[in-house]
């Protein structure tokens, strides 16, 4: 395919010379080792992509015009290309949007006070540092709990690393031996630990072996289609919690497809099964809660409000509505949501986001005010929960002041 792209490249441009060919070849080559996102290509710049010809460029920039950026796979084939020109596009390019670097400028440091129904408690933010709970104090990557109960007293997690330990239960850890491996162990529980984590860009394996009859094996895998499924087993008495983990162990198997410009997902987990559609502006699906079966939908009638709706598939299970708004940056600083949750038989593990667990209305607002006075930048924060099981508020002030110290 790269010598395909080269030569209608030279056609296109028959009086190129063969530097400038080279260089094309080594642009060309490096994309089909990493393809780029056609998503970032400028739209008034499509007839620059090397290969492409007058026309395709033009049937593609209106198909984008029309459609909206790529995010499905599929899509290549409802755009009319030349066969060949096709197959050059999905070799050379990838749909979606790169991720994004955490590269951040550095956090300033805040510092106050925040007021809960719980009573006072501290307010301290800086680069790498959050005191926020009296409980616990986060210096990233360590997280201290002073009373961590059956978790760990000291934590700490990185890209590349891993390690959790309490005086009570004893530690492990995992470290990068290569850049596609990940080993390690530890002792907790007066048993020995061991894991190992193999991935790829396109899988992922992980397994552990606690004491010699507890295990968890888990495996990944993306398709350049935009497939994705996921499985995860372990045995029925593993007594590691989430907290003694880098991710969370749920056994059981989800797998997604793309469809649509948005995809379709089916899964499996012990308490939950589902089928779900989601769209850009619209979702729907099917799952089951506890033994209760249910019919969900969501839409978002602006970019600011999104409604859903529950419908339960018997008498006993509840239905459920919801609404949330969420200020744009020009509006004043505020979110709301609002919902209602009629009676029957209570779901384990809540619906919807405002998490309903008991027949009755709900409320959740946040309020974010933000002023400037003598040079200083004053920050405030409001929380209210009002669910039918009682009223919840916080609230929360902290300043930044502009001036360099020394």
């Amino acid at each position: 395919m790269v010598t395909w792209a080269e030569q209608q490249y030279a056609l296109r441009f028959p009086g190129s010379d063969l530097d400038a060919r080279d260089s094309v070849r080594a642009l060309l080559e490096s994309w089909h080792l990493q393809p780029a996102y056609i998503n970032s290509w400028p739209r008034d710049a499509l007839e620059d992509i090397p290969f492409l010809s007058p026309p395709g460029a033009f049937q593609l920039g209106r198909y984008i015009a029309e459609q909206g950026d790529l995010i499905d796979p599929l899509e290549w084939g409802a755009i009319p290309l030349d066969s060949m020109e096709r197959r050059a596009m999905q070799s050379f390019f990838q749909v979606g949007y790169p991720a994004r670097e955490g590269v951040h400028s550095p956090r300033p440091w805040q510092g106050g006070i925040s007021r809960t129904s719980s009573g006072w408690g501290p307010y301290v933010l800086g680069p790498g540092l959050r005191w926020t709970q009296q409980q616990s104090l986060s210096v990233l990557p360590w997280r201290v709990a002073w009373s961590p109960g059956n978790g760990p007293f000291l934590r700490s997690q990185a890209s590349d690393s891993f390690f959790a330990w309490s005086p009570q239960r004893g530690g492990w850890g995992r470290f990068a031996s290569t850049p596609n491996m990940h080993l390690g162990g530890g002792w907790i529980d007066n048993q020995w630990l061991l894991t190992i984590s193999l991935g790829q860009p396109r899988w992922k394996w992980q397994g552990m072996l606690h004491g010699g009859n507890r295990w968890t094996s888990s495996c990944l895998l993306r398709c350049p289609s935009g497939m994705t499924a996921e499985w995860t087993q372990r045995s029925r008495d593993w007594a590691l919690t989430a907290a003694w983990l880098p991710q969370p162990i749920s056994p059981g198997w989800r797998l997604r497809l793309p469809y649509a410009r948005g995809w379709l997902e089916a899964g499996n987990r012990p308490a939950h099964q589902w089928m779900r559609w989601q769209g850009r502006s619209a979702g729907g699906g099917l799952d089951r809660w506890n033994q209760q079966w249910r019919l969900n939908a969501s839409l978002f009638l602006t970019p600011d409000l999104e409604a859903w709706v529950f419908v339960g598939c018997s008498p006993d299970t509840p239905h459920a509505w919801g609404w949330r708004y969420i200020s744009s940056e020009d509006a004043p600083p505020f979110r709301f949501t609002v919902g209602w949750m009629g009676a029957g038989e209570t779901y384990g593990y809540g619906t919807s986001p405002l998490r309903m667990t008991a027949p009755g209305p709900y409320f959740e607002g946040q309020w974010r005010p933000t002023w400037v006075a003598f040079g200083i930048e004053h920050q405030g924060l409001l929380t209210i929960k009002i669910r039918p099981t009682g009223f919840l508020w916080s609230g929360r002030y902290t300043f930044q002041s502009a001036q360099k110290w020394g």
